[in-house]
C-alpha cells in the first residue's frame, strides 16, 4: 500500500467515493481522492448527505472528511466536484487541490507514477509525511448540524516517518502488528461550514482521537481521546466547555438519548488495539493506564 511503483496508474476504484445502482450494481459515479496513492490514505470514512444552499443554488451534497487531510464538498447527484479545504494542521504530502477538478495539483493524468509534493519511493529513503498513514479522520463518525450548517470530524493530526521497503511484506512500519512510533501524534475537531465547505473553526488536542463525534441540538460536539478526556465542546467556535477523564482510553462513539424528558450522553471506555496501544508508548505519561471496559453516562444540563 506505500509501494506505488508495484502498482502503476491511478489504481481505480481506490481511495474514491462510488455511487452504485442499488437495482442493477453499475457504478453511476465515482471520485477519486487520492490517485496512485502511496500514502495508505485510502477513503473508509462516513460519507454525510444533506441538502444545502451552495451559492444560491441548492445542492444535494455529500460531504466527507478525507483522510489524507481535506474535507470534500461534492454534488452527490454526479458526483462532480464542489471545493475542497484542509481541517489539519499539518499536512505536506501536496501543496493544495486543483478548485476545478478537485485532484490534488501535482496530479497528472498523463502519468503512471504521481509525484505528489512528498516524495515516497524506492530511492527517496525515509521521509515525513503529513497528515499521518491513518489519517487525519479515519472511520471515526462524523456528524453535521442541520440548524447551524456545520459539519463536524474529529481525528489524528500529525505525521508518519515512512519508508519503502520493496524487500519487505509487512510495510515499513509494522512490529508484529503494532506500529512504532518514535513521534507523538496530536488529535483535532473541526467544523466546517456546509454551505462554503470552509473550515469554521478548529481545536488541536492533546492526544489523538478515535472516538469520532456527536453533535447536538443543544449547542455542543461531545468526543474523547486515548488519554481517557470526555469533552463537551461548543458547536460554534469549539472551545472546550466541559471534560471528564474516565481514566482509560476512549475509542468508541458517543451516543445520546433521553428518559422521561431528561437527556443523556453515554460513551464506552477502554480499548487496546493495536493502533492505540503503539500510540500510548510515544506518550510516556500514558503507559501505565489501565484497560478495562465500562458505559460512562451523564446528563445534560
Amino acid at each position: 500500500m506505500f509501494d506505488a511503483e508495484y502498482r502503476p496508474g491511478d489504481n481505480l476504484y481506490t481511495n474514491s467515493t462510488l455511487a452504485i445502482d442499488a437495482d442493477t450494481g453499475k457504478i453511476v459515479w465515482y471520485f477519486q481522492y487520492t490517485p496512485n496513492d502511496k500514502y495508505d490514505y485510502d477513503e473508509v470514512g462516513s460519507q454525510m448527505i444533506y441538502n444545502v444552499t451552495v451559492n444560491g443554488e441548492p445542492r444535494k451534497v455529500l460531504g466527507h472528511f478525507a483522510r489524507n487531510g481535506f474535507f470534500y464538498t461534492l454534488d452527490r447527484t454526479n458526483g462532480s466536484f464542489i471545493n475542497a479545504a484542509q481541517y489539519v494542521k499539518n499536512l505536506n504530502w501536496t501543496k493544495g487541490i486543483d478548485p476545478k477538478t478537485g485532484k490534488p495539483v501535482e496530479y497528472d493524468p498523463a502519468k503512471k507514477m504521481q509525484q505528489y509534493a512528498v516524495v515516497s519511493d524506492r530511492k527517496s529513503g525515509q521521509v515525513d509525511v503529513c497528515p499521518d498513514i491513518q489519517g487525519g479522520v479515519n472511520f471515526f463518525p462524523t456528524a453535521w448540524n442541520a440548524s447551524n450548517h456545520l459539519a463536524y470530524g474529529a481525528g489524528i493530526d500529525g505525521c508518519t516517518p515512512l519508508s519503502v521497503d520493496e524487500t519487505r511484506m509487512g510495510g515499513p512500519f509494522w512490529n508484529g502488528g503494532i506500529p512504532t512510533r518514535a513521534k507523538r501524534l496530536g488529535g483535532v475537531i473541526a467544523a466546517v461550514d456546509m454551505t462554503t465547505g470552509k473550515v469554521k473553526a478548529t481545536t488541536e488536542l492533546d492526544y489523538p482521537n478515535y472516538a469520532g463525534v456527536l453533535a447536538t441540538a443543544g449547542g455542543l460536539v461531545f468526543t474523547g481521546t486515548i488519554d481517557g478526556t470526555f469533552t463537551a465542546f461548543d458547536d460554534q467556535n469549539l472551545k472546550p466547555l466541559w471534560s471528564f477523564n474516565a481514566g482509560t482510553a476512549i475509542t468508541a462513539p458517543p451516543v445520546t438519548y433521553t428518559v422521561n424528558s431528561k437527556q443523556y450522553v453515554a460513551v464506552h471506555v477502554g480499548g487496546g488495539n493495536p493502533w492505540n496501544l503503539g500510540l500510548l508508548k510515544a506518550a510516556p505519561e500514558l503507559e501505565n493506564m489501565e484497560g478495562g471496559s465500562s458505559l460512562f453516562v451523564f446528563a445534560v444540563d
